[in-house]
């Protein structure tokens, strides 16, 4: 029979013969720490080999498979489930099954499958909560604590994050990162940039090759004055019309075609506009302090006109 011992730390299965094995068990919704272990015991040594290992899951809300480690106890008869890498993630609903792949030594199985259903949550009130595993991980790892939970102090500290060329898909969380100035999340396949609206003290932000369409969130952003849209999804750039500090713009490889809210940027320095479709230059006469300015496919007579508008400016067309 399938029975439970201690609900919370452990979880007790009997491995006998089928006519005497219950139907599946769940226990429902305890809430644990992100470092939580927990001990699978069994009535009979078990066969701690591969098809038994495939018998004991996690799993997240998403149904996606975590990647915990599995260890042997010391008595033959319980299989320590040890939570992941920098630990499960905060806020997030887990499932943990032991199925009909577990056996013992003597390849008699449990008949039904046993399932816990957990939650984590923080044990610090102050503790960031992040929606991406990944992302966390990062976090955890920038900040040098592996194994412990960020708190709103510790991101606190940051005027910098390097986020790039990492697998974040979610960056729900970095709002809390109030004092950030400089922010890198290039080569992520970040699409929803929402967070970055608390930000106010970023000045440089790098969005290079991400899925992002929609930079409104960035509307009120004062303070920034390096922004890397290329390579993106983003068309309008009407939110950036308030950003009077903004030094340096890259649009490069992206699907803009309207630059009349460029005028507003009147100190603009650099501005990269290789591989659009843009077909009205006017708006780029009026950056007076433009220093270097790269855009393809201009005529002989807009090459003209741009030299005559932009004297002290290096005009590259590639």
């Amino acid at each position: 029979m399938i029975r439970k011992i201690l609900a919370v730390t452990c979880i007790s299965l009997a491995l006998l013969i089928p006519q005497n094995v219950k139907a599946a068990e769940t226990t429902n919704n305890f809430v644990v720490d992100e470092y939580k272990n927990w001990t699978i015991h069994f009535n009979r040594e078990v066969a701690f080999d591969d098809l038994s290992k495939q018998g004991i899951v996690v799993t997240d809300s998403k149904g996606n498979k975590v990647d915990v480690q599995l260890e042997l106890g010391k008595d033959n008869k319980s299989i320590i489930v040890e939570y992941p890498t920098w630990g499960y993630l905060l806020g997030e609903k887990y499932q943990l099954t032991v199925n009909n792949k577990v056996h013992d030594k003597n390849n008699k199985s449990i008949k039904q499958a046993a399932f816990v259903n957990f939650s984590v949550e923080p044990e610090n009130k102050d503790a960031v909560i992040f929606k991406d595993k990944v992302f966390q991980d990062s976090v955890k790892n920038y900040l040098k604590k592996p194994n412990e939970e960020i708190l709103k102090s510790d991101v606190d500290k940051l005027t910098e994050f390097d986020a790039g060329g990492i697998d974040v898909e979610d960056i729900s969380g970095i709002d809390e990162f109030v004092n950030l100035e400089d922010l890198n999340l290039s080569n992520t396949k970040v699409k929803d940039i929402s967070s970055l609206k608390e930000l106010t003290s970023l000045e440089e932000l790098t969005l290079e090759n991400t899925n992002i369409s929609d930079i409104t969130p960035l509307k009120n952003l004062y303070n920034l004055e390096v922004l890397d849209l290329s390579n993106t999804k983003v068309s309008d750039i009407s939110a950036l019309k308030g950003l009077k500090n903004l030094e340096e713009l890259y649009l490069v490889n992206s699907p803009i075609k309207d630059l009349s809210v460029l005028k507003e940027l009147d100190n603009l320095e650099a501005l990269n506009l290789d591989n659009t479709q843009i077909s009205d230059i006017s708006a780029l006469k009026q950056l007076k302090n433009l220093k270097e300015l790269i855009v393809n496919g201009l005529s002989d007579s807009e090459q003209k006109i741009l030299e005559n508008a932009l004297p002290n400016c290096r005009i590259l067309g590639l």
